[in-house]
């Protein structure tokens, strides 16, 4: 099987989204959020520099930046070395609000280098830059914004959760979703 870092990324991030909003293990969403955030930050970095915008999120605040990158390369470190000198098990606190933002950021890196292809990539970009004033999307593709319009109209209030659970259990409601985002629902 051949898969490119595009299609690695989108699966991850699919998942990732999935197990995030539908209440599933929190340290597997983990692993899943953390690398399709460094796939998709690697393309933006190497494809798209001049896009790059991250730092921008995790720079308003120095503290909070701080205890979010402690908090994932804390867990990340821990699993990643698991069979060495590492402890054997650590305290884990606050995993869903560490996946929760590094789902953020890995949809705003999968939109920065790719700009569209997923419907649940874009509810969950649409989410957050109706709740924050933090993202600026001059910097996205063409097509992008167009994209973020349409998946406003899937779901009043944009209530994720619900939408990400509805996606997965009514084929009816995510026919219709993909019919009018016009994106596919990976």
């Amino acid at each position: 099987m051949n898969i490119s870092a595009r299609e690695a990324c989108e699966r991850l991030l699919s998942e990732a989204i999935r197990g995030h909003y539908l209440g599933q293990d929190e340290l597997a969403v983990h692993v899943l959020a953390w690398s399709a955030f460094s796939v998709a930050r690697d393309l933006v970095r190497h494809d798209y520099p001049e896009r790059d915008q991250t730092a921008r999120f995790l720079t308003k605040d120095p503290k909070l930046r701080k205890v979010f990158w402690d908090g994932v390369r804390r867990l990340r470190n821990f699993l990643h070395h698991a069979g060495k000198d590492a402890p054997r098990e650590i305290e884990v606190n606050s995993v869903g609000l560490l996946n929760d933002l590094l789902i953020k950021l890995a949809v705003y890196e999968y939109y920065t280098a790719m700009g569209r292809r997923n419907l649940l990539a874009t509810l969950v970009f649409v989410n957050w830059t109706d709740a924050s004033s933090e993202v600026d999307t001059s910097k996205l593709p063409d097509g992008a914004v167009a994209d973020l319009e349409r998946a406003r109209s899937v779901g009043p209030g944009l209530e994720v959760a619900r939408i990400v659970r509805d996606l997965a259990t009514d084929a009816a409601f995510r026919a219709n979703a993909e019919r009018v985002t016009g994106l596919p629902y990976v």
